[in-house]
């Protein structure tokens, strides 16, 4: 009597699912079957077979008692009775030779949303299909509801019980019919979003070590012709002939810069002109790099990379700074004095991660000063920096590090010296007499010696967008030993003693829009922070401080030209009085500079 049931309740199903599809195609609302009466005995659950059961949750077509008491709503298909319970659904394709007019994909304006529950491969019911509308749907076949069925004119023959009883999937089946009846949306993201200070304050970068390894070609190039007055500048000669006079228009730089750049390799060359001191025509940055560019995007440097050749020196901000959107006419005098010049021959390594940037140099320690000299030692300086560089908000931009160089520095011995005689005509008459002949004793060569030096600096900057344009506020801190280079040269060796230097420099500029702006800097440096001086008999400490503050004023056209000037008021104790105090030399100083771009 359990089979008979069972038979005659997939025959109900059957009869149901035939009217519901002619009903679906005509448009028209499928009348209710009655419930047919159940004869026999029921059996006990027990003996009911296990795929006769469906899952919780999950109900049979409507009019139909499905054996454990559970109804489905009405319009719900159901299985095919005709296969077997461990066969597979049969595909849309191979139950409708002809194609479904009926079944239309989603319009671009339209989305489908599919419920699956998870059923077993040999369950007899299953959840079908949702249209947009929330009603449940055949698949293959859109609900009468949407925008498609809507606009289609169907032949009630056109769908079939094949047809209609191929929704019955499992869940696999199911999820794959979903896939090929949606369109792929195509991935959407948001914009990013484009910070202010890219654009109005992009010609005075505080972020030089994010700059990027370029691909493909690249040039670039400007002139800096410039007018000086000092108040230094005489009408007269040095020894040897060199002029005092200091008013003069020169050309401070004129470079030209050719960059080639490929994913994992680059190379650059850079050239110098300068009529400053004398005409000269030098290397400014000649270097190889291998790179490796990770997920960093193209306008930030690569991962990692190791360049060889004429590098930049990774030292501060000053030092790393690029004399084309450096907005004061030079380096301050510390800078100047610790690193004579920005380059040196050797290697680096550098790049970026997330915000964090770092630089490491290898190089020979010799300062540029005209040709590239031999390296008298062979110890080499490290010199590095630490930091990180980022856009806090759209309009608030930090950057930060902390800098090092170690080295040793060279102290040239002298030479063997014979004995010699001198003449000094004291009576001026011309004639040489015993008592004018001085004997000089000759001496023997010294060695050359090594001698330790270092350097640190910290370095902070900030830029943001004020109501005039944008703002930039950084500054640096220095501490040295041994490592002036270029103002008082240390050398322990001759003097004994280990020479201490400390400076800095804190500076403000503010673009007036875009076509004009404004800066100062104050900076200070101490070449000698032990030095001692003997004044009537006693030693007391002496100050060699310079300070030096320097306003700007300008006029730009955004990277392409500015014409601006500098006046440089320094404070310093170079000079001395009538009664021999030092005191403060007069050498301030006016620079008129115009700076054009290729």
């Amino acid at each position: 009597m359990y089979f008979k049931s069972q038979a005659l309740l997939r025959a109900a199903a059957l009869a149901h699912v035939l009217l519901l599809g002619s009903s679906v195609a005509n448009g028209q609302t499928p009348p209710q079957s009655p419930t047919p009466p159940a004869t026999g005995p029921t059996p006990p659950p027990s003996a009911q077979p296990p795929s006769a059961q469906p899952p919780s949750g999950v109900t049979a077509p409507s009019g139909v008692t499905a054996p454990s008491g559970v109804t489905a709503p009405s319009g719900s298909p159901a299985p095919d009775a005709q296969r077997p319970v461990n066969e597979p659904a049969q595909s849309p394709a191979a139950s409708d030779p002809e194609p479904n007019p009926t079944s239309q994909e989603p319009t671009s304006g339209e989305t489908s949303n599919h419920t699956s529950l998870e059923v077993e491969a040999n369950a007899d019911f299953a959840v079908p299909a949702t249209s947009p509308s929330g009603s449940p749907t055949a698949a293959g076949v859109p609900s009468p509801t949407t925008p498609a069925a809507e606009e289609s004119k169907t032949p009630p023959s056109s769908t079939t019980a094949g047809s209609v009883a191929t929704g019955v999937r499992t869940q696999a089946s199911a999820a794959s019919a979903n896939a090929n009846s949606v369109p792929a949306q195509p991935a959407t993201s948001a914009a990013p979003k484009s910070s202010a200070l890219s654009n109005l304050g992009a010609q005075f970068d505080l972020r030089p070590y994010s700059r990027p390894v370029i691909r493909g070609f690249g040039y670039g190039g400007f002139v800096q012709a410039q007018y000086v007055s000092s108040q230094l500048s005489e009408d007269q000669l040095l020894q040897g002939g060199s002029p005092l006079n200091r008013d003069q228009f020169s050309v401070r730089s004129a470079r030209l810069r050719l960059e080639q750049g490929y994913e994992y390799t680059a190379y650059g060359l850079e050239l110098d002109a300068s009529t400053t001191r004398n005409p000269i025509l030098s290397i400014r940055r000649a270097e190889a790099t291998l790179l490796y560019r990770g997920t960093n995007p193209d306008d930030t440097p690569p991962l990692i990379a190791l360049s060889a050749g004429v590098v930049d020196l990774p030292f501060g901000f000053e030092v790393a700074e690029l004399a084309r959107t450096r907005i004061f006419m030079e380096r301050t005098i510390a800078s100047s004095a610790l690193f004579p010049t920005q380059n040196d021959v050797g290697l680096r390594l550098f790049g970026a991660w997330k915000f964090a940037r770092y630089a490491f140099a290898l190089v020979n320690g010799e300062p540029f000063n005209g040709s590239w000299p031999s390296d008298p030692n062979a110890a080499k300086d490290l010199i590095g920096r630490l930091g990180g560089e980022g856009f806090v908000t759209d309009d608030f931009a930090l950057t930060g590090g902390a800098s090092f160089a170690f080295g040793k520095g060279f102290h040239a011995g002298r030479p063997a010296v014979k004995d010699s005689l001198f003449w000094r005509d004291d009576n001026q008459d011309g004639i040489a007499t015993s008592a004018e002949i001085v004997g000089i004793t000759g001496s023997s060569a010294s060695l050359s010696n090594n001698f330790d030096r270092f350097a640190l600096a910290i370095d902070l900057g900030v830029q943001f967008i004020s109501p005039l344009g944008s703002s930039r506020l950084y500054g640096e801190a220095y501490v040295a030993k041994n490592h002036d280079r270029g103002l008082v040269i240390s050398s322990p060796v001759a003097t004994g003693i280990d020479v201490r230097q400390w400076g800095g420099y804190v500076a403000f500029s503010q673009d007036i829009t875009e076509y004009g702006f404004v800066a100062f800097r104050a900076d200070l440096y101490n070449p000698n922070a032990d030095v001692f001086e003997q004044r009537r008999g006693d030693f007391s400490p002496a100050n060699q401080r310079i300070v030096t503050l320097s306003p700007v004023v300008g006029l730009a056209l955004p990277r392409r030209a500015r014409l601006f000037a500098q006046y440089d008021f320094v404070d310093d104790y170079l000079a001395r009085d009538e009664i021999g105090v030092p005191t403060d030399a007069k050498n301030d100083q006016l620079t008129v500079r115009l700076q054009v771009e290729l």
